[in-house]
């Protein structure tokens, strides 16, 4: 009886060990899973990287402007002398060659004024021939004979003038070019000055970006270097253009020299009025180390970048930034060539946080691959 109870409360014993074996062992694995869970949803954060390279980098400056026609290629052009506009030839938008007619006048009343002009100067014509021949008789007196002379030549200028003007009842372009606008319509009254223009020309190739530069860049920019031009109406287009000249006066307001800036327009995407910026090379660092701007990240004033490292944890590393060019940013102390940062996905990033890192390279492959799969469908 003894040895059965000894035996009942061993068997007790055992199975109270085996429940609670049991249970540790179940509590372990269900943290041990918690944590593989948490460690995984840490690790679940994508991000876009790059490679820290070695390239040229180059220092820019920047001048923003309009862009225009150049200086005597922008004309309103005006009828020399007044009528009324009988016809116009042109709207908006024509191109016109140099010297093609553009509008016509009214030009009844120089008409007869040409025909009285005409009938003045024959009969002048005939009294000095008249006279002439009665002078070399003897019969006219001298003064007669150069008083008929006068006339004729005062006869010809009013004739001529008279030609002229009705000649000027026709207003052509005085140069090549585009009609930039037409100020008048038909059957309106012009007065013949400057004041009064018809229609506006312009030839806007090449075109020109005049923008100011400030006194500290003087020693960078120098007439005849090349430039990259860029405007918001052209995304990712970049128009290459020439310093033509740095106005030698200097604005006492702002500081800052005028330059002006040419650029080829043969296609006219470039359109005048536009507000377009000049990038000017000031000097070039052949060998710099540089990484995208997107992995430029500034906190308080501190610049700094996430590193990736072999572990995929991230390490947040405080840089020393260079010159920026364009989309790189130059990193004189910080990083090391061949380094992996991130370039996108870096808010919310904290130093040791693990990530999942994908490169440029991959993400160009993938588009690839995925272009070229929808191509095969």
């Amino acid at each position: 009886m003894k040895r059965n109870r000894s035996i009942s409360i061993y068997s007790l014993a055992i199975s109270f060990l085996a429940i609670f074996t049991l249970t540790f062992t179940v509590s372990c694995k269900k943290k041990q899973e918690e944590e593989d869970e948490k460690e995984t949803a840490v690790a679940s954060v994508q991000v876009q990287t790059a490679r820290v390279q070695r390239g040229l980098i180059r220092k820019m400056i920047t001048v923003s402007g309009t862009l225009n026609a150049l200086p005597d290629r922008d004309v309103k052009v005006s009828a020399l002398v007044p009528g009324r506009i009988e016809t116009l030839l042109v709207i908006e938008g024509n191109s016109v060659e140099k010297n093609q007619l553009i509008a016509k006048l009214n030009d009844a009343t120089l008409q007869d004024q040409l025909r009285q002009a005409k009938a003045t100067l024959e009969n002048a014509q005939s009294n000095e021939q008249r006279l002439a021949r009665l002078y070399e008789r003897g019969i006219a007196a001298h003064k007669e004979e150069e008083d008929a002379h006068r006339d004729l030549v005062t006869a010809q200028a009013a004739y001529d003038t008279a030609r002229t003007q009705l000649g000027r009842t026709e207003v052509r372009s005085p140069i090549q070019g585009i009609i930039v606008k037409r100020f008048l319509s038909i059957g309106e009254q012009v007065d013949g000055t400057g004041a009064d223009p018809i229609v506006q020309v312009a030839n806007f190739d090449p075109i020109e970006l005049v923008g100011n530069l400030p006194t500290s860049y003087l020693s960078f920019v120098h007439e005849g270097e090349e430039v990259e031009v860029k405007t918001d109406a052209f995304k990712g287009t970049t128009f290459k253009g020439l310093v033509t000249s740095i106005l030698p006066a200097i604005d006492p307001a702002s500081g800052s020299a005028t330059v002006r800036i040419r650029v080829p327009n043969q296609d006219h995407r470039l359109k005048g009025g536009m507000f377009a910026t000049a990038s000017i090379v000031a000097e070039s660092h052949s060998d710099a180390l540089y990484v995208p701007v997107a992995a430029f990240v500034n906190t308080n004033d501190q610049p700094k970048v996430f590193v990736v490292g072999t572990d995929s944890k991230v390490q947040e590393r405080s840089i020393k930034p260079g010159e920026r060019d364009t989309d790189k940013l130059e990193i004189l102390e910080g990083v090391k060539e061949g380094e992996t940062v991130v370039t996108t996905g870096s808010y919310g990033l904290a130093d040791g946080m693990k990530v999942i890192p994908e490169s440029a390279n991959t993400r160009s492959g993938t588009q690839s691959q995925t272009q070229e799969s929808t191509k095969n469908q």
